[in-house]
């Protein structure tokens, strides 16, 4: 016989010593029969009546709740537009124009003042294409000039030095202007 045959054997004669040793007769286990009765089984015509009442006064009171539910949110919502339509309109305005691209805390990490303001409203809407109309830019720049104004330091250079330099940096353009105004003339 091959070696093969011999591992098949010991598991065998294994299994058969273990079940002798056991006396060869089944495990009985301690097993009630009313384990697997179903519980709350409907014996009578008066119970069953009693339980499709208590289940249709159950459902009746999910659906109530679910009404209320659906009705409390209805009514926050309504709230909820009512105070956000009550709010000033330059606000409204500036956020629903501002927030397309930003969040709304963006504008509070800024300060400008009404020139600086109108400087970063003009680029969003002529460089970013922001959908703004003329006449809601003054409205839009007066209200974050009033609400994020700059101050010190940022209000100097702003009103100062900035205007300085865009006059420095002019200057060539109208002296060119002149030579050509002057040019004509003679």
């Amino acid at each position: 016989m091959n070696g093969r045959g011999r591992e098949h054997r010991l598991p065998a004669a294994l299994l058969l010593a273990i079940a002798a040793a056991v006396g060869g007769q089944p495990a009985l286990a301690d097993v009630d029969v009313a384990d697997y009765q179903t519980p709350g089984v409907v014996r009578s015509e008066r119970e069953r009546q009693r339980l499709q009442a208590e289940f249709a006064r159950q459902r009746e009171q999910e659906e109530q709740r679910a009404r209320i539910e659906v009705e409390e949110q209805a009514r926050l919502a309504a709230a909820e537009a009512a105070r956000l339509a009550a709010r000033p309109y330059p606000l409204r305005l500036t956020e629903s124009r501002c927030t397309v691209c930003h969040a709304a805390t963006h504008f509070q990490q800024q300060a400008h003042t009404w020139p600086g303001w109108l400087a970063v409203v003009l680029r969003m809407k002529y460089f970013n294409h922001a959908p703004l109309a003329s006449d809601e830019i003054p409205v839009i720049v007066g209200h974050l000039a009033a609400t994020h104004p700059a101050g010190g330091i940022d209000a100097l250079i702003e009103f100062g030095v900035l205007p300085t330099a865009l006059g420095v940096a002019a200057l060539p353009l109208l002296w060119y202007r002149r030579r050509l105004k002057a040019g004509k003339h003679a």
